[in-house]
């Protein structure tokens, strides 16, 4: 969803990163919590608006995480146990060369 230009909500639509509410049409409104994000201010940027549901990062990061414990033998499930178990790895033999 993007914020509508003619809408004289003061900061209620700012971006949560930024704070400012200024060029609208850049703003997207999180089909969750309806908080507001530039396309710039989010990592990585988006060039342009996206079309469909959008969901901020914290409430993308929740969405996630529940599709995560839902699905637990799902291949997002695996690839997240994967990098994990792969993260452990690289630290014991950063341990094991430093140490």
């Amino acid at each position: 969803m993007i914020a509508d230009a003619g809408e004289d909500d003061g900061d209620e639509h700012a971006c949560k990163k930024c704070n400012k509410s200024d060029h609208p049409e850049w703003l997207l409104l999180c089909d969750k919590c309806d908080a507001g994000w530039h396309c710039s201010c989010l990592r990585p940027a988006l060039l342009s608006v996206p079309e469909g549901e959008w969901f901020c990062p914290p409430c993308e990061h929740v969405r996630t995480h529940e599709a995560i414990l839902l699905n637990g033998s799902s291949k997002i499930g695996f690839q997240v146990h994967f990098l994990h178990s792969f993260k452990k790895l690289f630290l014991l033999k950063r341990v094991n060369l430093e140490g």
